[in-house]
């Protein structure tokens, strides 16, 4: 009875030791899919808001107001 009891434990404890080994390398695979879109977001709002400057400067300029330019609402450059 003992015997089985000890391969009942030690499955138990070879399961949980999966398991673990599962949501470890879950974890990290989510971890890792943040980085990548909190860079790709970075990424692309730097060229959105680079280009909408260009586009918004050059109406300006035919206008003849460039100087009237807030710049401050373009991210940080």
């Amino acid at each position: 009875m003992k015997i089985i009891k000890a391969r009942y434990s030690g499955f138990i404890l070879l399961e949980v030791l999966i398991s673990l080994s599962i949501l470890g390398i879950a974890m990290a695979l989510l971890w890792e899919a943040r980085v990548n879109q909190s860079l790709f977001d970075q990424e692309l709002h730097k060229r959105f808001t680079t280009d909408r400057l260009t586009h918004d400067s050059a109406i300006l300029l035919e206008l003849k107001m460039s100087n009237k330019l807030l710049k401050y609402g373009y991210g940080k450059h």
